[in-house]
């Protein structure tokens, strides 16, 4: 034990300069209250409102039973969270679960005015197949209420065809309106598309209940995992990945589509737009607009051609609205990226007003016994990242006991100071329940723009 205590503070010496200084590397902290420990919570998503809240989301269930959503809020910038005393479940309690058919399965945003919009895939469980559609939660007083608790409140058009939608995304352009996206199936062929939804009024009304709206072009490979953000000019972007060759795991890339109407039209609708080159099974895509427009994109990837196939996470991005991306010229890596016998596997990623770049993921190094959270750092739009030289450890490596760290989300707060979330065991070896565990990093002075942090920063209100 003694041993393992003084390679931990080495560790935390030789971290590089550019480090944050995370709460949770000295300690655990359970922002989840879990009663029992019987519970698997996961799949959080975090956000910071313009009044300077944190807010959290997560799903929770236990084997056999429904999953629901979750709600906890920090007023303090994460020193307390109203959901480490008592469990908050959000959504109808209806017999139908919250469904997680990809590592993605909320979102969550906030508009200028503080209220929170949280999007989820809710499964009907109804024959032929597990119907799943895309529903809206919305709190107009900062966390405490919440409209549609009491019933569904769908997005999504549920009319004939019955097809599935999955891995809902949301955004909130400078007036307010909301643009929520998901991949959906193709009811008359045997592949999946990007669907879009829009609300001009607060999200009373949308526009993909009345018919379905797709917005990725139509051919036989399957369009997966979207996300979405907004410029300062209002101009929207949505990512996705997307094989090349239909079947062939080595073709994947990352596309985009760009809308200047509003979300009337897409460039996207009329050809693929790749912003990466092929790398195999690129997918999951992130993407964040700073305060100057400039476009970041990343993606968990590996370049490996055989089995064991080690993951990596990418960037691409954009300073010229789209027409050209750096990820084109050839792949540019996040993370280590040396052949180091393990994977980046789910990860996130926060921007500061002052466009620094920041990307946690999951990781297990060969000298560890399970996952645990790591973070990069680029200063200079993505051109270079921390984490290619020392990635830094933002969890706290419980030796001698494991318990594996998953799924993190970072978001900047007031001031820069970054927060990052994810599920971890309370058990030893993993066990088989989850909590919501928090870390919070110092602030990135050097990084700091001066200007207001909304949702995830800066002009992306959104949980991606």
């Amino acid at each position: 034990m003694r041993k393992a205590i003084i390679i931990f503070a080495c560790l935390l010496l030789l971290a590089p300069a550019i480090q944050a200084g995370w709460s949770g590397a000295i300690a655990d902290r359970n922002i989840s209250f879990n009663s029992g420990d019987t519970k698997l919570a996961s799949h959080a998503r975090i956000v910071a409102g313009p009044e300077g809240n944190l807010y959290c989301v997560w799903r929770q269930g236990q084997t056999l039973q429904t999953y629901e959503l979750y709600f906890g809020r920090s007023t303090d910038q994460g020193v307390t969270w109203s959901s480490e005393t008592v469990d908050v479940m959000i959504n109808a309690d209806d017999g139908q679960s919250v469904a997680t058919t990809e590592d993605r399965p909320l979102g969550m945003a906030t508009d200028s005015q503080g209220n929170i919009f949280i999007v989820w895939v809710e499964d009907f469980h109804e024959a032929p197949d597990d119907l799943r559609e895309v529903m809206l939660l919305k709190s107009t007083d900062e966390g405490l209420t919440w409209l549609h608790s009491n019933s569904d409140f769908n997005i999504s058009y549920d009319g004939a065809p019955l097809v599935d939608a999955s891995d809902p995304d949301i955004a909130v352009d400078n007036n307010d309106n909301l643009y929520v996206v998901w991949y959906q199936d193709i009811a008359t062929a045997d592949t999946a598309e990007i669907h879009i939804s829009i609300s001009t009024d607060g999200g009373n009304t949308w526009s993909g209940t009345a018919a379905d709206r797709q917005i990725s072009f139509y051919n036989s490979a399957d369009a997966r995992n979207p996300a979405i953000a907004v410029a300062p000019n209002n101009d929207i972007y949505v990512v996705w990945d997307e094989m090349a060759t239909p079947g062939d795991f080595s073709t994947y890339r990352i596309l985009y589509g760009k809308s200047t109407d509003g979300g009337v039209t897409f460039n996207s609708e009329t050809a693929d737009l790749p912003i990466s080159t092929q790398i195999r099974s690129s997918d999951v895509a992130y993407i964040l607009i700073d305060n100057s427009g400039n476009i970041h994109v990343t993606w968990r990837a590996t370049q490996a051609s055989a089995s064991p196939f080690y993951y990596e996470i990418f960037y691409s991005g954009s300073t010229d609205g789209g027409a050209t991306w750096s990820g084109l010229s050839g792949p540019r890596i996040v993370d280590f990226g040396a052949d180091d016998e393990s994977s980046a596997n789910r990860f996130g990623m926060g921007l500061t007003s002052g466009g620094c770049l920041v990307v946690v993921w999951d990781e297990r190094p060969i000298t560890y016994d399970y996952n645990e959270i790591w973070a990069s750092y680029s200063t200079d739009g993505g051109l270079t990242w921390s984490g290619n030289d020392e990635p830094e450890l933002i969890s706290f490596p419980d030796i001698p006991v494991a318990r594996g760290a998953y799924r993190p989300e970072v978001v900047a707060g007031v001031g820069d100071t970054l927060h990052v979330i994810w599920n971890e065991s309370p058990a030893p070896s993993g066990g088989n329940y989850y909590d919501i565990h928090y870390s919070k990093g110092d602030t990135l002075t050097f990084c700091s723009g001066g200007g207001p942090i909304i949702g995830r920063c800066c002009y992306n209100n959104s949980s991606h």
